[in-house]
């Protein structure tokens, strides 16, 4: 054990001098460190007996080994590129942190992806879902919170992959986790780690995960992750794969240093993920399409302290007649049935004043659209009431079921099947 373990050490020594040498372009050394590498972990491979850290030697080594052989492949191009002084044109179009200094222009590019003020995204916010809430509680808020409960052999997850249809909540839920553990949030899309420079992606992704160790506990969410952690074989280019395999290489990392920080994928084609790149996801959890409760929970959250008539009986019908539909669409069908009474007061012909509670729990005197055979009633126009002076007719049951039939599921029933098929074949639901 001992013997394998000193060839590991020696490989993880031999990495770092690999991207080191990349981000100086020195691209022959770097192949080199990553050869040295290689070997090393061939014979930390040969001598190890425990089956689980043969498999992370071999996964690592694959890695490896891809590396090296991208770097050899494209050396010509890459010293000839380093040689060569960049025309008018390229210097004009370079990007912020190209240069020889390039690490620091990087971060400070990053620095938009950060939420510096911590989400107030609470559990409560969050309906339904409790089986994903409770994995994510144990896999990222209790060792974040909680760190001496965790040791050697409890260890927390490093990458976690939430997938599901579109719109049922993926990064709302990212948001909601972050808070509950106290964490800063980073959001980052494909087009932030992506750079037509050669090296510069990789070296974007290193940047991007020195920030996260500076600001621990941390949580890195990359949403859409299949756009750049496609199959290989698929549309998307090589530098994608370098960008993700360099950002789950380094969060997969031989030392300490990652402590505190976790990667949280999200994905609405799990099925599209490169197979490499879904194995360094040790935690895979769905998020389904709302259940009826959920829904109901939905409805109310989303319709808030609105003036309304809904009774718990109309809410359950709705909950009932919204089968199918995502999170995003409820939250569609509710601000459109929002504005269901504003539109009424179209065709209001006359107003009465009376004494009204506001949300806050006060009351004033506003002016309601009544019938013009109420008694008191004053023929105007509801564009020549003050905006304070003027109350909007109630939310009713049937202004949410005309908006609910204009607005149909926007997720294809065969869609939702193919991720429950997809969970029951390689995903992990606990």
């Amino acid at each position: 054990m001992a013997y394998s373990n000193s060839f590991f050490t020696q490989a993880q020594e031999c990495n770092k001098l690999a991207v080191s040498a990349e981000n100086a372009k020195d691209y022959r050394l770097a192949f080199e460190h990553y050869k040295r590498g290689c070997q090393a972990l061939r014979i930390a491979f040969k001598y190890e007996n425990n089956y689980e850290l043969k498999e992370k030697i071999k996964e690592i080594l694959t890695d490896m080994l891809k590396r090296a052989e991208d770097i050899h492949r494209a050396l010509p191009q890459l010293e000839k590129a380093k040689e060569e002084p960049p025309t008018t044109d390229e210097q004009k179009y370079k990007p912020k942190g190209s240069g020889d200094d390039d690490d620091e222009g990087l971060k400070d590019a990053l620095e938009g992806a950060i939420l510096r003020e911590k989400s107030n995204v609470k559990w409560n916010d969050v309906a339904g879902l409790e089986q994903a809430k409770q994995s994510l509680k144990e896999a990222v808020v209790l060792p974040i919170k909680f760190p001496d409960l965790f040791d050697e052999k409890r260890r927390p997850w490093k990458g976690i992959l939430l997938y599901g249809p579109p719109g049922t909540g993926k990064s709302y839920l990212a948001k909601a986790v972050a808070t509950e553990a106290d964490a800063t949030f980073f959001s980052v899309s494909s087009s932030d780690l992506m750079s037509k420079w050669v090296g510069q992606s990789e070296r974007f992704a290193n940047s991007l995960l020195e920030l996260a160790r500076e600001n621990k506990p941390s949580i890195v969410f990359v949403d859409e992750i299949d756009s750049i952690a496609g199959k290989r074989g698929d549309a998307e280019s090589e530098t994608a794969r370098k960008v993700m395999r360099e950002l789950l290489v380094q969060m997969q990392g031989f030392d300490i240093q990652n402590d505190g920080i976790m990667l949280l994928g999200a994905t609405n084609k799990p099925w599209d993920l490169d197979s490499a790149v879904l194995r360094k996801f040790e935690k895979k959890i769905l998020i389904p399409l709302p259940e009826a409760s959920a829904r109901e929970e939905m409805f109310r959250i989303h319709l808030g302290n609105t003036t309304n008539t809904l009774t718990d009986k109309d809410f359950r019908y709705l909950s009932e007649k919204s089968e199918g539909y995502s999170g995003q669409d409820i939250h569609i069908v509710v601000r459109d049935a929002l504005m269901q009474p504003i539109r009424r007061l179209e065709s209001i012909t006359h107003f009465k004043k009376y004494r009204v509670r506001d949300a806050d729990g006060t009351t004033t005197e506003k002016w309601v659209g009544v019938s013009p055979a109420e008694p008191g009633a004053v023929a105007m126009n509801f564009m020549s009431i003050p905006s304070k002076e003027l109350c909007a007719p109630p939310v009713t049951l049937e202004d949410m079921l005309s908006s609910l039939m204009q607005i149909r599921p926007s997720v294809k029933p065969i869609d939702a099947e193919r991720c429950e098929r997809w969970a029951k074949e390689f995903g992990i639901q606990r």
